[in-house]
């Protein structure tokens, strides 16, 4: 994408390299103002022409040159693509914005400002988006309060750095990083600063999304979920490769002032959720709780990096943990992470992490997890939302998020220990998404996605029928068969026999024929029924 900014007196236009062919600027949307820069040639460069006109002498213009430079080269992965997979990968650059960087990658597929969620106006100092940023830290963080009104910088920001960018690296404190060097794209730098209140008692928190007084804080990119977008998010029965590289400095996992009973060095321990990779549903009632994260958390009275998953859309009591790790196995250092994920009931997650710089495996190994959100309803005995045999709505699927995501302590309940929240920083690089070839591929530890049961979880409800009292049975033109979906996440058309005995010809109303499914290979140990409305109307008189 191309944003142009000209002076009111002129007017630009963006011309293909033959110089006649023009190529709109966006009018509206997200996209407002850009241009779409495509048609690459094979070579790897691309000319476009950009003249700027004096809209009151159109004889004084200029054109300027625009060379774009696609890499053709694949950047290493983890394993073999196949013939039918999709490779997704995250083309960060130093230099370029990174909402950009989103726009231009089929991770955000077109979606530049709408790929990175950060805060927006009113909260933001300036009165103008946070995206608008032309802040630069030099030297060690300014004090919030201390800050000119006139920054733009606001209470968090994005940025691209480059891997050998040897004076912003040493400007953040990382330059002698271990792995740096193994980088293979350049670097997406997240920070958000801690949150302050003026002495006039405004609040400058730019919480999550803008929010004035939120509890949160929310910096993150995300997978465009357009339906043209299908390859970077995941359905039932997908299997997605996650991979990233991310480094979290001592600034984020340490405590940097003596404050309570902890000193300055001492790690962190997280009182409040902190995710910095979410796998999110979207769309239905169940896409409260993420479907799983990669978080920074207490474990045993410390802190820890932990990946986990959650079956539940509204409750967050049945976790269950691929690893959980210590801050000090991690802190300072790059680390590669590769997670795979099996979007199902019966759904599986596999995960590597290793050390970039020296190779070590921290961990390995894999775990069954509940990752297809389906409607939840709630149980009328305990009261809960429970996944039903509903299938899933309209839009419903996994994307995926990395960034900062983070509850404030500034609650009442969070008052003992307010003074230990603090600024953050991440690190991320080598980002891909893999959309695997769900018919062959089988996971690193031997788990294999075709070997598993073929269980019924839910059923597509058949269109109810209405016709007169006294119909046969057999002129209801009852279904033969309806769509499953099955424990692997798949949907498959599933015969039905359908009992006679249900159906009063002579009945005028509404009843329900029950049935049952037959399926070779397919079992179903919840005995779940399918079912279809009859109405019968009386016979006219």
């Amino acid at each position: 994408m191309l944003n142009v900014t000209t002076h009111p007196g002129a007017s630009a236009v963006l011309y293909r390299s033959d110089g006649t062919t023009a190529i709109p600027f966006t009018l509206t949307g997200i996209n407002k103002g850009d241009a779409k820069l495509d048609k690459f040639s094979a070579s790897g460069t691309t000319l476009y022409n950009l003249t700027v006109t004096d809209k009151n002498n159109i004889k004084n213009r200029k054109t300027y040159t625009i060379t774009v430079r696609v890499d053709a080269a694949i950047p290493p992965i983890a394993a073999p693509i196949g013939g039918n997979e999709k490779f997704l990968p995250l083309n960060i650059k130093s230099g370029e914005y990174p909402w950009d960087v989103m726009g231009a990658s089929k991770i955000g597929n077109g979606s530049t400002t709408g790929s990175v969620e950060g805060p927006k106006p009113p909260s933001s100092f300036s009165g103008k988006d946070w995206s608008q940023s032309v802040y630069d830290r030099s030297g060690d963080y300014p004090l919030a309060s201390t800050v000119n009104e006139a920054w733009l910088g606001d209470n968090m920001y994005l940025q691209t750095i480059g891997k050998n960018d040897i004076y912003a690296l040493a400007k953040y404190g990382i330059a002698q990083v271990s792995g740096t060097d193994k980088l293979t794209s350049d670097i997406f730098r997240f920070h958000v600063f801690n949150p302050f209140v003026t002495p006039e008692g405004v609040s400058r928190d730019d919480g999550d999304r803008g929010a004035v007084g939120s509890d949160r804080q929310r910096l993150e990119i995300k997978s465009n979920i357009s339906a043209s977008n299908r390859d970077a998010n995941s359905v039932g029965g997908d299997i997605m490769t996650h991979h990233w590289k991310f480094l979290l400095p001592s600034e984020t996992l340490r405590y940097q002032k003596d404050t309570g009973s902890h000193h300055a060095g001492d790690f962190i321990v997280p009182h409040r959720f902190w995710h910095i990779f979410q796998l999110k549903e979207v769309a239905g009632n169940a896409s409260g709780q993420p479907v799983a994260t990669l978080s920074l958390v207490s474990s045993g009275g410390i802190g820890a990096l932990e990946f986990r998953n959650n079956p539940d859309g509204s409750y967050a009591d049945r976790l269950k943990r691929l690893f959980t790790l210590p801050f000090d196995r991690i802190v300072d250092r790059w680390m590669d992470l590769e997670v795979t994920i099996l979007t199902a009931d019966n759904g599986y997650i596999y995960g590597k992490l290793t050390d970039v710089e020296t190779g070590d495996v921290l961990f390995e190994g894999g775990m069954t997890a509940e990752t297809l959100r389906r409607p939840e309803v709630r149980n009328p005995d305990t009261g809960r939302l429970e996944k039903s045999d509903l299938p899933v709505q309209s839009g419903q699927q996994n994307r995926s998020k990395w960034g900062l995501y983070r509850g404030m302590y500034n609650g009442p309940e969070d008052a003992a220990y307010a003074d230990e929240f603090q600024d953050a920083t991440m690190y991320l690089s080598d980002v891909y998404l893999l959309k695997r070839d769900k018919n062959t591929y089988i996971f690193p530890d031997g788990w294999d996605p075709k070997a598993q049961p073929r269980n019924i979880a839910a059923w597509t409800r058949p269109a109810a029928i209405t016709a007169e009292e006294s119909t046969p049975l057999e002129s209801l033109n009852l279904p033969s068969q309806l769509d499953v979906t099955l424990s692997t996440g798949n949907t498959e058309k599933v015969s039905v026999a359908w009992n006679p005995d249900d159906y009063s010809p002579d009945s005028a109303g509404t009843s329900k024929i029950s049935g049952d499914f037959i399926g070779e290979g397919i079992g179903n140990p919840q005995n779940i029924r399918p079912y279809i409305e009859i109405t019968l109307t009386p016979k006219p008189v």
